[in-house]
């Protein structure tokens, strides 16, 4: 009920990868629902690979209510790249809703967060940094996360660096179906596929086009005509 729902690692050497794999459904009871890496508070911060994963409904409830939670990722004292991960429906939970829905980075290091989908967490926002470190977070697409996209020391980065919302288009994320749609953002990114997955699942989300007053004159109008 501690640390590391899924997949827990206190390490203090280089070179761990933690790659391809779907981490779902599981439950931490302070940090790190999904994913909990963490290196030495008293050492170098760490290298490591968080790579190529699908990261879905995982919670992690911070019971002793130190400041983040990561839902989805906790990553502390090191130097991870996070990349190309699909993170999806995750709970950080705490007293405010910005503790980390998706991932929550913390202490020294800079990790190296790109390419990844963070989206629809369900409480404690998309990503969370704090307590000093200096992640470079640069292309990745967050969307409807509760509790905002961004917040802590990385609330600046939202479209900056090809850091983007808009909705990904996942074929239903709600059943855990987390391929893209035909005409999925995450497909036509300006830097490059973004994701775990570049398989295309389901055809193309129909988008809805909000009505102005303007637009259903002109329709009446031209009803009124035929």
């Amino acid at each position: 009920i501690g640390d590391g729902g899924g997949i827990w690692l206190l390490t203090f050497q280089n070179g761990t990868s933690i790659e391809s794999n779907i981490v779902r459904d599981n439950f931490a009871g302070d940090h790190g629902g999904g994913v909990y890496v963490a290196g030495s508070l008293f050492g170098n911060p760490i290298d490591l690979d968080i790579s190529n994963n699908a990261i879905f409904r995982n919670i992690a409830a911070a019971i002793p209510l130190t400041g983040d939670s990561g839902g989805g990722i906790w990553v502390e004292t090191t130097k991870a790249s996070i990349i190309r991960t699909t993170i999806v429906a995750n709970e950080g939970r705490g007293p405010e809703n910005s503790w980390g829905g998706g991932i929550a980075i913390a202490r020294a290091g800079r990790p190296y967060v790109a390419y990844n989908i963070i989206a629809f967490s369900s409480k404690g926002g998309g990503i969370k940094c704090w307590l000093g470190t200096e992640p470079r977070i640069e292309n990745n697409i967050l969307w409807s996360n509760s509790g905002g996209e961004t917040s802590g020391d990385c609330s600046s980065v939202l479209n900056l660096d090809g850091n983007i919302a808009v909705d990904p288009f996942l074929c239903s994320w709600e059943t855990g179906n987390l391929k893209l749609a035909e005409n999925s953002p995450a497909l036509t990114h300006p830097s490059g596929t973004i994701g775990s997955t570049v398989e295309i699942g389901c055809p193309a989300v129909s988008i809805a086009v909000p009505s102005t007053w303007s637009s259903i004159k002109v329709r009446f109008l031209q009803g009124g005509n035929q």
